[in-house]
């Protein structure tokens, strides 16, 4: 420690190293854009392209969990 520059300790301290608080940062991040974006003409448009995009994807992962599961679970039950 010195007592020059106490403030060294502490060098980027206003950044998250932990993966969870990053994507929450990014969120909040693309919310604000969205905000400002909003009046844009055809932004609409473009949020529910990428909102049916998101919807197709979703299911499409919850396929997968649920199959997933379901073979985990017949799988145990074999045994």
């Amino acid at each position: 420690m010195s007592s020059h520059n106490p403030g060294q300790l502490i060098k980027g301290f206003e950044h998250t190293d932990h993966p969870l608080i990053e994507v929450l940062n990014k969120i909040t991040q693309s919310e604000e854009s969205i905000d400002k974006l909003q009046n844009m003409p055809g932004f609409s448009v473009i949020m529910n392209k990428l909102q049916n995009r998101m919807d197709k994807k979703k299911i499409e992962t919850d396929k997968k969990i649920n199959e997933i599961c379901n073979q985990t679970i017949d799988e145990k039950l074999i045994k």
